[in-house]
């Protein structure tokens, strides 16, 4: 069952572009009991074309995709700290 939804401020770079936007994160765990982070991107600017971005989270980064107009979920790395008082969205 997911955890509760956290909404961050996050930077996305790529394609010689720059854009703010949010990353709502939440726990969740696998029916064989590992645990792992889920996230998706939102808030971005609407214009951002298809491919590759980093993803900037505080001083953490990982790279993600937008695909035909949509951003594939993302899996965090478990060393991501997504706790960070100062990174939640408004």
């Amino acid at each position: 069952m997911p955890g509760a939804v956290l909404r961050l401020r996050a930077v996305l770079y790529g394609i010689g572009c720059q854009a703010d936007c949010i990353l709502e994160t939440w726990k969740d765990t696998s029916s064989t009991g590992k645990a792992f982070t889920r996230a998706v991107i939102g808030k971005e600017r609407p214009n951002l074309p298809d491919g590759i971005y980093m993803l900037v989270l505080g001083h953490q980064s990982v790279f993600v995709r937008k695909y035909e107009g949509a951003w594939r979920l993302i899996f965090l790395p478990p060393e991501f700290e997504i706790e960070a008082e100062g990174l939640r969205a408004a």
